[in-house]
């Protein structure tokens, strides 16, 4: 079965992942690309911001397939299930929630990669700010706020937001102004 679907940014691409296959359609329907089995089930996808890679998770690591050259990809390792991922705006960092209860990114243009660990829980939702500055994230009752600008955000401290009894469970930026929005398990949005 299909467990996920994405539109690719200027709607001319729809991304579908069934198992440990990704499949690419035109906006008319008509099937275009079909991937190899993955090393495991895809447990998720996102397009680059231009349009020009979807992104797969499983675990393992992410593969960023490119759609200059059918079916050429690259994979980016890392030795653990992954369960979220999110692109920065800017097409630069490649964010991904782990089973671990950590986040792990990579610099996409180096593979330089990193990882954000202390989470009680697994990190199910992301959200970058229209800037590519931060990066929110779930995986507590508490919302942690990561600043991507300079050298960050390694060897810095995250902003942590409160506003939830229990787990936060979706986070969305608004495009512009730096406003987030955070939904709970406890019913609340903040």
């Amino acid at each position: 079965w299909v467990e996920h679907v994405a539109w690719s940014p200027d709607g001319k691409w729809l991304a579908t992942a069934a198992a440990k296959v990704l499949r690419l359609w035109t906006a008319a329907g008509d099937p275009w690309m079909e991937t190899p089995a993955q090393e495991g089930t895809l447990t998720g996808l996102a397009w680059r911001g231009d349009g020009a890679e979807v992104a797969t998770i499983c675990y393992g690591g992410a593969r960023l397939w490119g759609l200059a050259e059918r079916g050429s990809s690259r994979q980016l390792e890392w030795k653990g299930s992954l369960v979220s991922v999110a692109w920065s705006p800017d097409g630069e960092v490649l964010a991904c929630g782990s089973q671990d209860c950590s986040v792990h990114f990579w610099r996409v243009k180096t593979d330089i990669d990193s990882q954000m660990t202390g989470y009680p829980l697994k990190v199910k939702s992301l959200a970058w700010d229209g800037a590519s500055t931060m990066l929110a994230t779930s995986g507590d009752v508490d919302t942690t706020v990561w600043k991507f600008e300079g050298k960050g955000p390694e060897g810095s401290q995250p902003v942590t937001l409160k506003g939830h009894e229990g787990p936060v469970t979706a986070l969305a930026f608004a495009r512009k102004g730096g406003m987030l929005a955070s939904g709970g398990a406890d019913g609340v949005v903040a």
